[in-house]
């Protein structure tokens, strides 16, 4: 096998109703140059196993799957970091969840195309769809016409944008990057393991190392299933640790930024976050300084955390 240009990267585990779906979408690109298939699959109870050890059998020269015995994310084991990235020797990489695919046939071609005739950039993105599991429908990317927006008049504020959610915003399952990008953040900045989403960090490092290209056309579909930290119905407690962690992680990158009112605002939603989630965990303390928040958010989050009168409150007004 030659050596591949591109290493398809992905995770999974209990995704027996999806998997097969993510990897034909790996199948079905049209390329010019070699890719790899690394395909982890931690230690599943389901069939997840078994359908990514068919699809290997089945294409030996494309596919490498790694198959944990023991589940290593319980053991709070970094799993890209200690068994994926190493395995992968593309000099691009390109992710996708075991439960989100790939539709668009030329996806990985245009990519590779752009970054090989542009070295000033460092990873390229593209639009995507949402498919609500739940409703068996499909939602648009509203994002499209705001990360387009950006891009033409605001690109030196990437950086900032890529932090606030409701600015520009990049879905993992549509990206490829250079491999150097995850050695560049290493010397460079300080990639914190506290936080719930990696992928975030990453952006916001890549756009400090290098210009992010984006195209508008949809290749790829971002499953929302009830436990989706984005999910659009009810949520639960896992969903607002999720929101908790990106609030912690925007006031922990806010550092790295030269924008006060941009940083007041990340404190004050970080605020509201711990509050919210005191309701559901009233012992959960964040290994980010709660005395940023305000005097009025402090005294709140106190009353949360030691009246259960207090904890009702808080869930009618914010109707959690």
């Amino acid at each position: 096998m030659k050596q591949p240009l591109v290493s398809i990267l992905c995770a999974t585990y209990n995704q027996e109703k999806y998997i097969a779906q993510t990897i034909e979408g790996f199948l079905i690109q049209k390329v010019d140059f070699p890719i790899e298939i690394i395909i982890h699959d931690d230690a599943s109870t389901d069939g997840t196993a078994d359908i990514v050890r068919k699809y290997e059998a089945e294409h030996p020269d494309l596919i490498k799957g790694i198959y944990q015995t023991e589940n290593q994310y319980s053991k709070k084991v970094p799993i890209w970091n200690t068994f994926i990235y190493p395995k992968a020797t593309g000099k691009y990489f390109a992710e996708c969840e075991g439960d989100d695919y790939w539709t668009d046939p030329s996806k990985l071609q245009r990519q590779v195309d752009f970054l090989e005739s542009h070295p000033d950039y460092i990873l390229s993105h593209t639009a995507f769809k949402y498919y609500d599991q739940n409703n068996g429908v499909f939602l648009e990317d509203q994002s499209i016409k705001r990360n387009l927006e950006i891009q033409e008049k605001e690109l030196e504020k990437l950086s900032l944008n890529i932090l606030d959610r409701n600015q520009y915003r990049i879905q993992t399952v549509t990206t490829l990057y250079r491999r150097e990008l995850w050695s560049l953040i290493t010397d460079s900045f300080a990639m914190s393991k506290y936080f719930l989403m990696g992928d975030t960090q990453l952006f916001f490092f890549a756009s400090t190392l290098g210009k992010i290209h984006y195209d508008p056309t949809v290749t790829s579909v971002y499953r929302l299933t009830p436990n989706s930290a984005c999910h659009r119905g009810e949520k639960n407690k896992a969903q607002y640790r999720f929101n908790l962690s990106c609030e912690e992680m925007r006031v922990y990158l806010s550092k790295y930024i030269q924008d006060e009112p941009t940083i007041q605002k990340f404190k004050t939603d970080f605020g509201r976050a711990l509050i919210r989630y005191a309701v559901f965990d009233p012992s959960f303390r964040s290994k980010i300084d709660e005395s940023v928040i305000s005097s009025k958010r402090k005294f709140v989050l106190f009353c949360a955390r030691h009246s259960f009168v207090a904890r009702k409150l808080i869930k009618m007004k914010w109707k959690l």
